[in-house]
């Protein structure tokens, strides 16, 4: 007679594995990539070209080489000087911003790294390192709140790995070590102080299997086998009740509005997803409530775009936003943080615009706006911003094309993470660089490609910049 082994048993005999055991999902079966995985051609999925190239690790872990093996970490200077400045319009609205980026999954890992793969043995991880702590160096100086996380590098395998096997995210424990070196960070500002404390119980919660990963579906696809399942051991996070909490139990508070965390956390899938634990992490080490409001996908853009253009209100404020963005995920363009300051200082209120249109919207060049006023109402553009409000949230993605006094002109061009839940409303900060600084603003066009939603209407206004009154004012620039 056939026997069947109760699944309550089948449990007991997987817990009794050891932990080796588990981290391999149990299939201890050797894992390598094969040669077809060193040719380009053979990512033909766009979900596989983001794993380029598969590089064989010890221990059935996988990595990929284009991005993992990077060697630098370096920033342009002008986008260091727009991301102090991004802080800077943060601070000047009462708001303590944080740059996070999580550690490198190859410095921390590196212990994992099969030396004979042929990727592998061209990575130059001293190289690596020494752009990282460049990288640091260079944003400390330059007054950018950011964090260290060296400490996590070349980590060793008696302890818990903090990264997956397959997979590029962290593990719940490297969620957990990193929250612990962040928080040692945070609670040196001096807004920490300030805020409520708040206890939460970690425990451990078992193990978890992991989601079917780009490495793990990547590999499976180019190299047509099956991948074995990975295992994780998470954490689960109870708030516990303080005094203060339990005083108030049956006073009128109970009937108040619920106090809003003041840290906001916004990042990526690395802080998104819940069974990771980092928010969880983060606010159990900092004994603070966060509020968490992560994009899956969203890249560096999503979550601190849909935030701003969003939930933010200048008026109801948090005491910190943690921007967590991954080392690679640099801003490429300064349209980018033309786009994020004008709403940090709340954007523009119908009673704030200069000038405006609302216009029907079509494939090809929208003509959006145009400075009709008398020629002695000088519009400078350094000291202005425009809004577009689209009624198809659809539209995330457009050129816009401002002329200037001088004949000259400027292409800016927009996107948004389709992963954003958007509201059709977009700023962009006038040219504020030599030789369009002092020129004014003559008019502006909105370009729409046959392949974008491009139907609708948009509402186009001009606005006055309100951090002009602070003496430091863009003072990278001035000084050039």
């Amino acid at each position: 007679m056939k026997q069947i082994i109760p699944g309550w048993l089948l449990f007991c005999l997987y817990c009794s594995f050891s932990q080796a055991d588990i981290w391999n999902g149990v299939d201890l079966t050797p894992l390598s990539v094969c040669k077809e995985s060193q040719n380009e051609s053979a990512y033909e999925s766009k979900r596989s070209k983001g794993a380029l190239f598969l590089s064989n690790g010890k221990e059935q872990w996988v990595f990929r080489s284009k991005v993992g093996y990077t060697t630098n970490y370096s920033m342009d200077k002008k986008i260091v000087d727009d991301l102090k400045r991004l802080q800077d319009a943060f601070e000047k609205n009462g708001i303590r911003l944080i740059y996070l980026n999580p550690p490198a999954r190859t410095l921390v890992s590196s212990e994992m790294l099969d030396w004979n793969d042929p990727f592998t043995r061209q990575f130059d991880i001293e190289k690596a390192e020494e752009s990282y702590k460049e990288r640091i160096e260079l944003l400390q100086d330059k007054g950018v709140n950011t964090i260290d996380f060296s400490s996590l590098h070349h980590w060793k395998k008696i302890n818990e790995p903090l990264f997956l096997k397959r997979d590029i995210h962290w593990s719940p424990e490297g969620a957990l070590q990193t929250a612990n070196v962040a928080a040692d960070a945070i609670k040196m500002q001096p807004e920490y102080g300030d805020l409520d404390e708040v206890i939460y119980k970690r425990e451990p919660a078992g193990v978890k299997r992991i989601n079917k990963s780009m490495l793990m579906m990547t590999l499976a696809e180019v190299c047509d086998r099956n991948v074995p399942w990975e295992y994780a051991r998470v954490y689960s996070f109870t708030k516990q009740q303080s005094e203060a909490d339990a005083s108030t139990l049956f006073s009128n508070d109970l009937f108040s509005d619920e106090k809003q965390p003041q840290i906001i956390l916004l990042g990526t899938s690395f802080s998104a997803l819940d069974y990771l634990g980092f928010a969880d992490s983060l606010q159990s080490e900092l004994k603070r409530d966060v509020l968490n409001l992560s994009v899956i996908g969203g890249n560096y853009s999503g979550a601190i775009d849909q935030y701003l253009h969003g939930e933010y209100s200048s008026e109801a404020k948090p005491s910190f936003v943690v921007w967590e963005s991954l080392l690679h995920h640099i801003p490429k363009s300064e349209s980018f943080f033309r786009r994020m300051i004008p709403p940090v200082y709340g954007g523009c209120e119908i009673d704030e615009e200069i000038i405006n249109n609302e216009s029907e919207l079509s494939i090809g060049i929208n003509p959006a706006l145009v400075n009709k006023k008398p020629l002695d109402e000088i519009f400078k553009s350094d000291e202005h911003f425009l809004k577009f409000e689209f009624d198809n949230t659809l539209i995330n993605k457009f050129e816009v094309k401002v002329w200037y006094a001088n004949g000259k002109s400027e292409k800016i061009k927009i996107e948004r993470s389709n992963r954003v839940d958007s509201n059709g409303l977009f700023f962009i900060e006038l040219n504020a660089e030599p030789p369009l600084k002092d020129q004014m603003f003559v008019a502006a066009d909105i370009l729409l490609k046959e392949d974008l939603p491009h139907s609708g209407t948009v509402k186009t206004s001009l606005c006055k910049r309100k951090d002009l009154n602070e003496s430091n004012y863009m003072a990278g620039i001035n000084n050039e």
